[in-house]
């Protein structure tokens, strides 16, 4: 999938700062460790506060439950009001989102969750256990634990992931490679494909290799800027291009080993094009063909 299939959230956070995010990013936050680092250290912070005394109540075991399922649902639901948020703006050109109210409507939810839980380990009524200075701990703790989130421990997340994906961009680009007849090879250090009949002679920096193949099927395998079909018959890579000469009205494409590679005319301008965009080395800076 591409980066467009990934629609994205405009948002703002719980300091106003402007805040973009795509549905790749939200899953790659989702099953981030620091992400469950700084919950289970949110859990510690309720079971030792203990705000609603629920160790005079309960077992510790019991506490350290209920607010791991607490949290756990309030983190889940707040990431789904996210997501269908993001695909109303991209639907229905919804307004951007200021998070602290995707937060505090996951709390709406989570809170009655937490309150049955204790219900149940206490064998309390509901009305007993939801205390207005439930709901008003809550709401503070919901607010000073996403301050700390987006203050500094979101930063480290999402400067983490981009970081992941360039390494991951630039070994893909190093490693990228073609298969044919079983065989891989490089497309960094392929200089020529040739179509002979039912073969494809495969000319790379290490020698030539002669496989049963068509031509059509190993270039589609390569990038466009990776190099250019200068003919029906042969396919050149960008490194292997010294330059583009005119000879006898002709364009020609000289390699770096002194090949001359007549480019077929009805791909002349296509390749002029192409060498315009992707080896400007081999042309003038006036953008006519170097000579001689």
């Amino acid at each position: 999938m591409t980066e467009e299939d990934y629609p994205e959230l405009t948002a703002r956070d719980i300091f106003f700062r402007k805040l973009v995010v795509s549905t790749r990013d939200m899953q790659a936050i989702m099953s981030h460790p620091r992400l469950y680092v700084f919950l289970a250290l949110v859990i510690c912070v309720f079971v030792a506060f203990d705000a609603i005394y629920l160790r005079s109540r309960m077992e510790i075991w019991q506490v350290i439950l209920t607010w791991t399922v607490s949290i756990s649902l309030h983190i889940l639901l707040f990431h789904i009001f996210l997501s269908i948020w993001t695909y109303g703006q991209r639907r229905f050109s919804l307004p951007v989102l200021y998070l602290p109210v995707s937060n505090l409507t996951a709390f709406s939810v989570s809170y009655f969750i937490t309150v049955f839980q204790i219900g149940l380990h206490t064998d309390r009524l509901f009305s007993e256990v939801s205390v207005p200075g439930f709901i008003f701990s809550g709401i503070v703790f919901c607010l000073i634990f996403e301050a700390v989130y987006f203050a500094f421990v979101d930063p480290l997340i999402r400067g983490s992931i981009t970081a992941r994906r360039t390494n991951s961009k630039s070994s893909a680009v190093q490693t990228r490679s073609i298969s044919v007849a079983g065989e891989q090879f490089l497309v960094d250090s392929i200089l020529t494909l040739r179509g002979q009949e039912h073969y494809v002679l495969i000319t790379t920096e290490e020698g030539e290799h002669l496989l049963r193949a068509r031509l059509g099927d190993l270039v589609s395998q390569t990038r466009e800027d990776d190099g250019v079909l200068a003919h029906r018959s042969y396919w050149v890579g960008r490194q292997a291009i010294a330059r583009l000469e005119v000879m006898s009205g002709s364009d020609v494409i000289l390699t770096h080993s002194g090949e001359q590679l007549p480019v077929a005319r009805p791909r002349k301008n296509e390749v002029r094009g192409w060498m315009a965009q992707h080896a400007p080395h081999a042309i003038s800076p006036d953008g006519r063909s170097k000579t001689g």
